[in-house]
């Protein structure tokens, strides 16, 4: 009181009043100016967080349609892969039938021959072992089945399919063809599995001198399957920070995680 006394006599307690007044102002401006920054700050924070997450989902969504468009890509590339590789190893092999024709046929008795023609090719494996070449006369004689010798010198036109293709017959029809030549779509049992029949491709060509058709093939969920691996190493190179990863369900309910 004696402070406050001493203030109003001197004159100075207007000025004292003025400043009080002005610094509570100041730290109400202040407080406002605070208040207000970190609302500012904080929707700022919300917003990028909000447009990381839009960005981040967005990403996620673009690589996994990749992802898909990739493995379908490489699904559908297998019958590809199989027409190109089977025509591969046909001409090869008929390339080195008409070698060992050209060295032998004035020397060597023709039954003679015959034998060695195909038993140079017996051994021929491709497509992870499981590619072979076979050969059949114009009747439809088999002459070379490596994985099924007993079913040599057996006639198998009347072998179809669960579509009712007679597939041997449509190998002779290729045989017989201008250009001698071309591809057989049909099905047949895998090996080891007769509950069920699969898509097959296989490539003919005619081996003129005896007039052979010379063939070679797969069943495409084979070739598909080897492709996985492929397209396992494609996606197991997306990645999503520390921790994401993309996960591959299979149709009999198995996964693979690819971290």
């Amino acid at each position: 009181m004696d402070f406050m006394r001493k203030i109003r006599n001197t004159g100075l307690y207007p000025l004292w009043f003025v400043s009080a007044v002005l610094v509570s102002l100041l730290a109400v401006l202040f407080g406002y100016l605070f208040i207000a920054s970190q609302q500012y700050f904080n929707g700022n924070l919300e917003k990028l967080h909000d447009s990381l997450q839009l960005n981040i989902n967005r990403r996620l969504q673009s690589e996994v349609a990749d992802a898909a468009q990739f493995i379908n890509a490489r699904y559908h590339n297998a019958e590809q892969v199989i027409m190109t590789r089977s025509q591969s190893e046909v001409m090869q092999a008929i390339e080195v039938m008409n070698s060992l024709y050209r060295q032998n046929h004035e020397k060597v008795p023709e039954v003679e021959l015959k034998t060695m023609l195909l038993e140079a090719l017996r051994g021929v494996r491709f497509f992870s072992g499981r590619g072979y070449i076979f050969v059949a006369d114009q009747q439809g004689k088999n002459l070379l089945l490596p994985l099924q010798p007993d079913l040599e010198n057996h006639i198998l036109t009347d072998l179809k399919d669960d579509h009712g293709v007679y597939f041997v017959r449509r190998f002779l029809q290729v045989s017989h063809s201008e250009e001698g030549r071309g591809y057989v779509r049909y099905r047949w049992y895998p090996p080891g599995d007769r509950s069920e029949m699969q898509d097959k491709i296989a490539f003919i060509a005619r081996f003129e001198p005896y007039n052979w058709l010379v063939g070679a093939g797969d069943y495409v969920f084979q070739i598909q399957e080897d492709l996985q691996q492929e397209m396992v190493d494609r996606l197991q190179s997306i990645q999503f920070g520390n921790d994401g990863y993309i996960s591959i369900l299979a149709a009999r309910r198995t996964s693979v995680r690819l971290a």
